[in-house]
């Protein structure tokens, strides 16, 4: 199982190709909501492995996100979910606002995730 580092590096990765490595948001706009996506499953699997939990797959970490103890963490978490399968699987087109939300949804499970790594 990865550690807590390891998932930092990966959610950093992730964070920095959605940064640099996708110049046009609004005609990639479906794959910069999965990317942030796939940033806030890192994020989350290093607080939950800080707390020595690991999940299997997205249905699994879904409910082991409650450990964390963050209320509105699984709301941010199934929003950025949603919009990710919406995108890749129901070929639904995704917007620059559509990000603009992804991201927003990224901002607050980081700020909350920070409390339980660092604490």
């Amino acid at each position: 199982m990865p550690n807590k580092e390891t998932h930092l590096e990966q959610y950093q990765h992730n964070k920095d190709f959605l940064e640099n490595g996708i110049s046009d948001k609004n005609k990639f706009a479906d794959w910069a909501v999965t990317v942030t996506f796939y940033c806030a499953v890192h994020i989350v699997e290093a607080a939950l492995a800080n707390i020595n939990i690991h999940s299997k797959n997205h249905n699994d970490r879904g409910k082991k996100i409650e450990n964390l103890r963050c209320p509105r963490l699984k709301t941010y978490y199934k929003d950025l979910y949603s919009r990710s399968i919406t995108s890749r699987y129901n070929c639904i087109l995704q917007t620059s606002e559509d990000v603009k939300y992804a991201l927003k949804d990224l901002k607050a499970i980081r700020e909350m995730i920070e409390i339980k790594i660092k604490g």
